[in-house]
This record gives C-alpha cells, sequence and structure tokens, in this order.
C-alpha cells in the first residue's frame, strides 16, 4: 500500500487519507484530511474567515437543485466594512457584537459541523432582490431558514393579522 507523509502531522498514511489537488506534483493535499479538518475548523471561528467562505459559495450553482443561487451585486470587501459596521452599531446599542439582526440572538462561525443553526448567515432582506449593500443585513441561519421565501408582501400580511389581533 503507498504512503504518503503528512507535512502537518508528519505521519505516514495510506493515499486515502488525502484529499485530491491538482496543483500539486502527486495530485494529493499536502495535509491529510484529518488535519484539514481542525485548520478549517479552527479556522472558521474567525468571524471574517468564515464570512469570506460564506460568500465565496454566493453565486453558484446549487449542487444539490442545480439551480443558480441569487446573484451579488457588492464586493466582499463591502460586504466586510457592512459586517464592521454592523457590529459596532450592534454594541452601540449594548447588544453582543455578533447578535442577530431579527432575534438578537448570539451568531457562531463554526464549519466542519454540518448545519449550525446559530451560525451566521448572510440574509437578503427582500428575497425578490439580489445581494446589495442596501438588501443585506445578518442573522443566524436558524432565522434566515425560516424566513425562507416568504416576500415583503406576506410578511406585511402577517403583521396586519398580528395587529387585527391585537397580538403587536
Amino acid at each position: 500500500m503507498e504512503t504518503k507523509q503528512c507535512q502537518k502531522c508528519k505521519q505516514s498514511l495510506p493515499l486515502t487519507e488525502f484529499h485530491k489537488d491538482k496543483t500539486n506534483k502527486d495530485n494529493l493535499n499536502r495535509w491529510c484530511i484529518a488535519c484539514k479538518r481542525v485548520s478549517r475548523f479552527k479556522n472558521c471561528q474567525i468571524p471574517e474567515v468564515y464570512l469570506k467562505r460564506r460568500w465565496d459559495g454566493f453565486g453558484k450553482v446549487n449542487k444539490h437543485r442545480k439551480t443558480q443561487r441569487a446573484k451579488k451585486d457588492i464586493t466582499y470587501k463591502e460586504l466586510l466594512e457592512l459586517f464592521n459596521n454592523f457590529c459596532n452599531e450592534n454594541i452601540k446599542q449594548g447588544k453582543h457584537r455578533y447578535s442577530c439582526r431579527y432575534t438578537e440572538d448570539v451568531m457562531t462561525f463554526f464549519q466542519g459541523k454540518g448545519q449550525v443553526g446559530s451560525n451566521l448567515s448572510i440574509d437578503r432582506i427582500d428575497n425578490n432582490k439580489t445581494y446589495t449593500k442596501n438588501n443585506i443585513t445578518f442573522c443566524t441561519q436558524n432565522f434566515n431558514h425560516k424566513k425562507g421565501q416568504l416576500t415583503v408582501d406576506t410578511m406585511m400580511k402577517v403583521l396586519k393579522v398580528f395587529k387585527e389581533e391585537g397580538i403587536i
């Protein structure tokens, strides 16, 4: 059985323990799968790294649904500026720096653990519009998933019912 030494943990492991990487001569990643996972998880606890990974996935075809994701009319640099302003505004309002815009739950930045409902999500305020400076906010994945494909009109109808019933 052929082996390769991981450049991170220095263990000689079977080739099946390495992801493919066409940029290397042997077409395998320099680090074993286990070391990559640890590194990926550790780095994704840094909000800016997590945000960048989320952003890089936007606009690509969704493999599961075979559909094009929403278009983005904003750069990563602009998104990062919006995120920093969002965090600073939360602090000014006496909230946790990473509070969800809608629920005020604290957002997390875990990756490699499947779907984590408390993780940050980049939300289009109006789902009928693209990702733009004026149509983005930050919330938990749980809330964004629940909000789903609701339109502003649908939400207004729900609020109207709540008002009629004296709930708000």
